[in-house]
């Protein structure tokens, strides 16, 4: 399996998010000032790394992704409306040819910004490290005779 990487999982969320919201832009570096809205910017917030059995591991990377709307007399209706999709659409995202599973979901508004919330797990299944056997083995040694009197 291909690795798993930070980047990767951040493209696959933004891949998702232009699928499902064709018309709006995505962000995942930095705002500029020129914003052309709707636009959405990908945060990743903080990640995690645990060892669990033998060569298997878990890493949960805890997005925040931020929507910044057009004006609109309707703006909870209309961040409403994006919670809901967000909610239903980031749940499976595709990745290659397997999917993330979202979890932990939730949202807030802060500003007229719609700021959802959600974590990628991932099972990471490190390789055997392939060290050499020894071929052969040389011991030297002497046997020491002692006093016995």
């Amino acid at each position: 399996m291909e690795e798993v990487t930070i980047n990767k999982v951040r493209a696959a969320i933004n891949k998702q998010l232009g699928r499902v919201f064709p018309g709006a832009d995505i962000y995942d570096e930095e705002i500029k000032q020129d914003l052309n809205e709707p636009a959405f910017f990908v945060a990743l917030l903080d990640s995690s790394h645990t060892h669990e059995l033998n060569r298997r591991y878990k890493r949960t990377h805890f997005f925040d992704i931020h929507y910044f709307p057009q004006e609109s007399p309707f703006l909870n209706y209309h961040l409403n409306e994006v919670a809901e999709k967000l909610y239903t659409n980031m749940e499976l995202v595709e990745y290659g040819s397997t999917y993330l599973l979202g979890e932990n979901m939730k949202h807030e508004y802060l500003g007229g910004i719609l700021h959802f919330f959600i974590d990628y797990t991932i099972s990471i299944h490190k390789e055997k490290e392939n060290i050499p056997k020894m071929e052969s083995l040389m011991q030297d040694r002497e046997i020491k005779e002692g006093n016995d009197g």
